[in-house]
């Protein structure tokens, strides 16, 4: 893993994530860039923590309990929040990557993903200049 000396500083990420090893991964990714990363177990979560922070840029996994991704940016979505949601999933299907975009997500990075990908896809969206 490549690190792009903190980069990210001042970007502000929220993780939904259920799977504890990725949090952690992703996590650590970010945070060794700069970034100040809030984690969410679930949808549910995510909409909750979305409507009540400011973040810069929600990073968002689809097959998680409670409220699935695609639920969660829908929700997101109806309460004009503007904050770019980032699909990270292992599932990049046609159909699936339709739906992704449908919902309302920016752009779509698979699983396992790779620093200098996700950095540069952070950047491409986040309003820190």
């Amino acid at each position: 893993m490549s690190t792009v000396d903190m980069v990210l500083k001042g970007i502000r990420v929220l993780l939904a994530e259920d799977y504890l090893m990725n949090q952690r991964l992703v996590t650590i990714m970010l945070e060794t860039n700069g970034a100040m990363v809030t984690v969410a177990n679930d949808g549910r979560e995510a909409f909750h923590k979305a409507k009540s922070n400011d973040f810069d840029i929600i990073l968002m996994d689809l097959n998680m309990p409670n409220i699935n991704g695609i639920q969660a940016t829908k929700m997101i979505k109806m309460l004009a929040i503007e904050t770019p949601i980032i699909c990270l999933t292992a599932d990049i299907s046609d159909k699936i990557s339709q739906n992704i975009l449908d919902a309302g997500m920016k752009e779509i990075v698979s699983k396992p993903c790779q620093i200098d990908e996700l950095v540069k896809v952070i950047l491409k969206y986040s309003s820190i200049e």
